[in-house]
């Protein structure tokens, strides 16, 4: 009988190893760092790269002729800003269909009429009276519309 005892808590034992090998470990956690040195505290730093307009940081006149030209010639940022104007033009005609716009629109230009027409001179007329001769129209243009 005390055999049988002595197995069964040999059993027992070996089972309660084998059922804590199935647990599954507890995780270290990192205690993080949350002192910073004291010139990042006090430090106010204005000068931001990202800020600065790329012509002004870039003074060389080729290297600032060279981006410019790469950046109006590059085909993938030109077909990105037209998809942009696209999806705007796309927004404004769905709001459109539930709120209204009122734009205004403004404009000049300045017209000539030619010497042989209706309103223009021939050169005899000209050299009859130089003072008299055909004169820039101004084509003036303001308005507002409703949609």
């Amino acid at each position: 009988m005390r055999k049988k005892i002595t197995v069964k808590y040999v059993v027992y034992f070996f089972g309660l190893i084998w059922l804590n090998a199935c647990k599954v470990p507890a995780l270290i956690s990192k205690q993080e760092n949350k002192s910073t040195p004291s010139f990042y505290k006090d430090g106010v730093d204005t000068n931001n790269v990202a800020k600065v307009n790329w012509k002004v940081y870039f003074n060389d006149p080729n290297l600032t002729s060279l981006i410019d030209t790469a950046l109006s010639n590059n085909q993938e940022l030109n077909i990105a800003m037209q998809e942009i104007e696209m999806t705007q033009n796309e927004v404004m005609a769905r709001k459109g269909e539930y709120q209204p716009f009122l734009n205004f629109r403004g404009g000049a230009a300045a017209d000539r009429s030619g010497k042989y027409t209706w309103n223009g001179f021939s050169e005899e007329d000209l050299k009859a009276n130089p003072d008299r001769g055909p004169k820039y129209i101004g084509d003036f243009l303001s308005g507002a519309y409703f949609s």
